[in-house]
């Protein structure tokens, strides 16, 4: 039982005394994630509504068709144009996600900062 105890000690010791590491890691995480962000979004503005096809409906039927858990909608819309519909409304869905995950991502960002910085503090303190 002594031997386990002892391996999270060590990787414990080793990593702790770069946090550096720590931050390079969260802004690689960051990085990789704005550049998705940034794919999501290209991909989503491409699914939208053309303009032609919104013409032909009210304001109401079109910004219906945008909630998550609104179908009433798709009475209001011709056959031939509820695909298009659809795909414009699942694209701004998972945009709306990857926006969520991003102001989790941020948070998250921020606190392995302020851990790192402090332990990094520390450790300057400390001589070390």
């Amino acid at each position: 039982m002594s031997g386990l105890s002892s391996v999270p000690v060590l990787i414990e010791k080793e990593y702790m005394n770069e946090p550096g590491l720590f931050i390079r890691i969260a802004d690689l995480v960051a990085m990789v994630y704005g550049v998705m962000l940034i794919g999501v979004g290209i991909w989503a503005f491409k699914g939208r509504v053309p303009t032609a096809i919104k013409t032909k409906y009210s304001s109401q039927v079109i910004s219906m068709s945008q909630f998550p858990f609104a179908y009433q909608w798709r009475q209001a819309v011709c056959q031939e144009d509820l695909p298009i519909f659809e795909r414009a409304r699942v694209r701004q869905q998972v945009f709306y996600i990857v926006i969520t995950g991003i102001v989790l991502l941020i948070l998250i960002y921020a606190y392995l900062n302020a851990a790192a910085m402090l332990h990094l503090c520390q450790l300057r303190g400390a001589g070390l």
